[in-house]
């Protein structure tokens, strides 16, 4: 029985803990990165977060901040200097990259129905639809970014997750000693037992 509580209690922590969360933007657009000019290039923004760091400071607002990139094709990558966070605003719908060093000025939105009930927390994508930026002076490892325009008015959102190794680790010690305590009475928890041990190990 506690073996099986403790299969039980696992299995919550995996699934309450945060967990590794990537955020992606893309348009095909115009602008300039340092001293380099693009016209009609494909423009991709990334932020590494984690699903533990999403916070709301509005109703159906929610963010996530972190380190992003901007990838300019034929260009190169740069680092924002700024700290920059992905949003989710339901009412509106949209989701995008914004400068929260800037008084949270928005980069690169995605508006689409699909995002009306979206909260950063999950995956999902890739989402194509109406894109709403502004041209404003964002600076980078490379010297400032700027979006002018788009090529046809379209962006395209997404997010993936990937579960930690410490969290998978932990994901099979859980299902382990729940399910391990189901085998037959008769002949003894070996399964669980094995969990236990799988468990300790894991500890040290």
């Amino acid at each position: 029985m506690k073996k099986a509580a403790l299969g039980v209690f696992v299995l919550f922590c995996v699934v309450t803990s945060g967990s590794p969360i990537t955020y992606t933007e893309q348009i095909v657009g115009a602008g300039s990165l340092g001293k380099s000019t693009f016209t009609n290039t494909l423009v991709t923004f990334v932020l590494e977060g984690d699903t533990s760091n999403i916070y709301s400071d509005a109703p159906g607002v929610f963010r996530n901040l972190g380190t992003a990139t901007v990838t300019v094709a034929g260009l190169g990558t740069a680092t924002f200097t700024d700290e920059m966070g992905f949003a989710a605003i339901q009412a509106w719908p949209l989701a995008g990259i914004f400068d929260h060093t800037m008084a949270d000025f928005g980069l690169l939105s995605t508006i689409d129905p699909s995002l009306a009930t979206y909260s950063l927390g999950t995956a999902i994508g890739p989402v194509s639809s109406q894109a709403f930026w502004a041209p404003l002076i964002f600076p980078t490892t490379d010297g400032d970014f700027i979006l002018n325009g788009t090529s046809a008015g379209i962006s395209t959102f997404s997010a993936t997750t990937v579960p930690e190794p410490a969290s998978l680790a932990l994901l099979s010690i859980g299902f382990a000693s729940f399910f391990g305590c189901r085998c037959v009475r008769k002949r003894g928890c070996a399964s669980s037992d094995w969990a236990a041990e799988s468990r300790n190990d894991f500890i040290k």
